[in-house]
């Protein structure tokens, strides 16, 4: 679910595009493009921002798993991984897309406006299925809300360590891997955590951490 903020940053966008582009229609000037392009460039950054949260909240999700000597490929996780990356591949094919049939048909005539509302109808379609494909109801998606709550806590405190989204398959794969299942429980479980590297300075000396 969407955070309130995210809910209000949307909205407001939206509601500030339809604004732009009805005074687009009414003066019909190359100045009243302005704010609709601001308004679109504002979206755009949104969509991208929201998206990379989500992959890196995923992949911070995936590592945890990796850490409990699951095999994260075989989880909901990995699915809902791959389903942002390719929400993000849509996003910038639609962009690249769009910057490419206004520029061609910036300097025509109106006769070749019939093509252009063509390409661009067939591209929105093309962009339309493929996103509803992805997200499509599928068996396992019931299964996104069983994450155990120990590998959740643990990809919290991992997550302000990550700092990029990509995560290759053979990062999160290897011998000694358990395979995910729904009944898998991981209350009491320690996850195989890597070992900390700490250099002290010539007189400075370690504190202990405090107990929980």
């Amino acid at each position: 679910s969407l955070e309130r903020s995210e809910v209000y940053i949307a909205g407001t966008v939206v509601a500030l595009l339809y604004a732009a582009v009805s005074i687009h229609l009414s003066l019909q000037s190359v100045v009243s493009l302005i704010p609709m392009v601001i308004m679109y460039m504002a979206m755009l950054t949104d969509i991208a921002t929201s998206i990379l949260a989500n992959l890196r909240i995923l992949k911070a999700q995936l590592l945890a798993l990796y850490a409990f000597g699951i095999d994260p490929l075989s989880t909901p996780v990995y699915k809902k991984y791959r389903m942002f990356v390719n929400l993000a591949r849509f996003t910038l094919l639609f962009v690249v897309l769009e910057a490419a049939i206004h520029a061609a048909f910036t300097s025509r005539d109106d006769e070749a406006y019939w093509l252009f509302i063509l390409l661009h109808q067939l591209m929105e379609l093309v962009i339309a299925i493929g996103i509803g494909w992805t997200f499509r109801a599928q068996p396992f998606n019931v299964m996104f809300q069983q994450v155990q709550q120990v590998a959740t806590e643990l990809a919290d405190q991992l997550l302000p360590t990550i700092t990029t989204v990509e995560i290759r398959a053979n990062e999160i794969n290897g011998a000694n891997l358990i395979a995910w299942r729904p009944s898998l429980d991981l209350n009491g479980a320690a996850p195989h955590l890597p070992a900390t590297l700490v250099v002290l300075n010539p007189g400075d000396e370690e504190k202990p951490q405090p107990g929980p």
